[in-house]
């Protein structure tokens, strides 16, 4: 069971990186250190906005995404009965 919470965790961590890197090229971020850069920050807001609002989505969806069954109900559609924990 850790070996799954700390997959999936390792998961959104590295999906989180692709997507904000893939965000701040939409949106054009990409300061190179140079003078005159300042016009590369304009959108960055935005990427902050998108950043803090992004961590709330799974709450809106959880009570869609987790199935209102106990462990030890079958899962409907699933033709394999549930098998019991060592």
């Amino acid at each position: 069971m850790f070996a799954l919470l700390a997959g999936m965790g390792n998961l959104g961590a590295n999906l989180g990186n692709y997507f904000g890197a893939f965000l701040l090229q939409l949106l054009g971020v990409q300061p190179t250190g140079a003078a005159g850069d300042e016009e590369q920050f304009q959108n960055l807001w935005f990427a902050a906005v998108v950043s803090a609002i992004a961590p709330c989505i799974p709450l809106v969806l959880v009570f869609q995404l987790i199935p209102n069954i106990s462990q030890k109900d079958p899962i409907k559609g699933s033709s394999s009965p549930p098998r019991a924990a060592l």
